[in-house]
This record gives C-alpha cells, structure tokens and sequence, in this order.
C-alpha cells in the first residue's frame, strides 16, 4: 500500500466509537497517514474505485443481513493490488460473486470467514 492512503472506512453512527477509533489511530499512526472516514461504505468504494486507488490488503466485517456484502462485492476486486488480499466475514458462505481465489474460508460460531486473493483470470473462482 501507498502508506498516504491509507484508509479506515466506517458505517457506525456512534461518535463514541469514531472518537474511539481516531484516539487509536493516533497511537498506531503517529504520522497521520491513517484516515478514518465516517460514512456510506458503498459511495466510500466506489469514490476510492473511481479515483484509481488500490490496497495491498482490504478488511471487510460489515453490519450483518443489511445486504453490504452484495453492495460492495463489485468494487472490491477493484480496489486490491495484484496479488492484493481481501478478508470477509460474513453470516454466510461466500461462493462467488467477488471474482478473486480464495485461499482459506471456515465458520467461526455464527461467522463465516474468508481470505481470497487477487490474481490472475486462473486464480478466480
């Protein structure tokens, strides 16, 4: 990653939690590359997909059953460098739809897990 951009992209309403988050950053971020955004996730990707932006590794944990997954899978593949990693959990399997290989996926409890990878077309699912 171009540590200038990178970003941590939040839908959580709680100003309690974003205060939360940016003390955090300061922390681990001392330089101030890291940028919390507090907003639409959807419109987020898609402006980072528009704007040309690309991430060695993207982490995904979403509010579950409100249907995010199935909004952001097409911006995502989008946003990872070749051989750029996505992390998913979800409340379900994930068996296509993201157009990445996936190298490891399990169930944790009521959580579904996913590592896929960004690769060439024999990669894909």
């Amino acid at each position: 990653c171009d540590w200038s951009s990178d970003v941590c992209s939040s839908d959580l309403s709680s100003a309690k939690v974003i205060s939360a988050l940016q003390a955090n950053a300061k922390i681990l971020d001392p330089e101030g590359r890291l940028q919390i955004v507090r907003g639409d996730a959807v419109k987020f990707a898609s402006s980072l997909r528009a704007g040309g932006s690309r991430f060695d590794v993207v982490f995904l944990d979403p509010p579950y059953k409100k249907g995010w997954i199935e909004r952001l899978s097409p911006c995502l593949p989008d946003l990872l460098n070749d051989g750029g990693l996505l992390y998913v959990e979800a409340e379900f399997a994930i068996t296509e739809g993201f157009g990445l290989a996936t190298l490891r996926s399990g169930r944790a409890g009521q959580v579904y897990y996913h590592l896929m990878k960004k690769g060439g077309a024999d990669d894909a699912e």
